[in-house]
């Protein structure tokens, strides 16, 4: 069966389930924390997190997730230059979301 312990397993599981049910809330979530709990290092963990949390409306935490998967790799790789856009999209959502409060 699938090994719980294994945290790429369970990013990869999570990555297939929300590409399914087109979203990331709910199980591919839970599965997503749980390989972070297992290997906070893990990039694609960190990558889907990050996106998780921006779908959830959580731009700090998205960031942060992002942030820390771009600190893991060479920052002139195409992975980086991925995190360095989505972390670019977290900071323009969290302003604007603070400029709507106001």
């Amino acid at each position: 069966g699938l090994n719980p312990n294994n945290a790429q397993l369970l990013v990869d599981y999570a990555d297939l389930l929300a590409y399914q049910q087109q979203s990331i809330r709910g199980e591919p979530m839970r599965l997503v924390q749980k390989a972070l709990q297992i290997d906070p290092n893990n990039l694609k963990a960190l990558a889907l997190g990050g996106t998780a949390y921006f779908e959830l409306g959580d731009f700090k935490k998205a960031e942060e997730l992002w942030s820390k998967a771009k600190g893991l790799v060479p920052p002139d790789s195409e992975f980086a230059r991925g995190m360095e856009e989505n972390i670019a999209a977290a900071r323009a959502e969290a302003s604007q979301k603070n400029t709507q409060k106001k």
